[in-house]
C-alpha cells in the first residue's frame, strides 16, 4: 500500500498528476506559468535550510512573494526563477530584507535549446 501523505505525493507529480519535472521544464520554456510551490524539494530542503539560516530565509521570503526558489545544488546558494524581468525587485526587496550579505546574479535563459558543440579531436 501506498503512503498517501502529501510528501509523497508532492515528490512524485505535480497537482493533475502531471510529473513534477515536467511542470518544471515547461515553466522555464515558457509554455506555462512559472510556479512557486514547483520548486519543493520535501525530502532535502529542510534539514539543509535548518543549519542554512540565511538561505532558508532566502527561499522562504522568495517562494511567499511568489517566485519559484530553492537551493542550488546542497546550498548555501539559492536559485530564484522569473518569467519576467521587471518582477527583479521582488528578488531585490527579499534579500534586502535578509540579515547577511547576499549577492544577486541575473543570468540570461536561452530558450532557443540545447546545442551540441563538439570540440577538436586530438591528433
Amino acid at each position: 500500500a501506498r503512503s498517501g501523505g502529501a510528501a509523497r505525493r508532492g515528490a512524485v507529480a505535480g497537482r493533475r498528476g502531471q510529473p513534477r519535472e515536467g511542470r518544471d521544464r515547461a515553466g522555464l520554456a515558457g509554455l506555462l506559468p512559472l510556479r512557486a510551490d514547483a520548486m519543493v524539494d520535501e525530502l532535502h530542503e529542510p534539514p539543509r535550510l535548518a543549519i542554512m539560516t540565511m538561505s532558508g530565509q532566502l527561499v522562504a521570503g522568495l517562494r511567499d512573494a511568489g517566485v519559484p526558489a530553492a537551493l542550488s545544488g546542497a546550498g548555501p546558494s539559492v536559485l530564484a526563477l522569473l518569467d519576467d524581468p521587471s518582477r527583479l525587485t521582488l528578488v531585490t526587496d527579499v534579500v534586502d530584507a535578509v540579515d547577511g550579505a547576499v549577492e544577486v546574479l541575473v543570468a540570461r535563459w536561452n530558450l532557443a535549446g540545447a546545442r551540441v558543440l563538439r570540440a577538436p579531436v586530438p591528433a
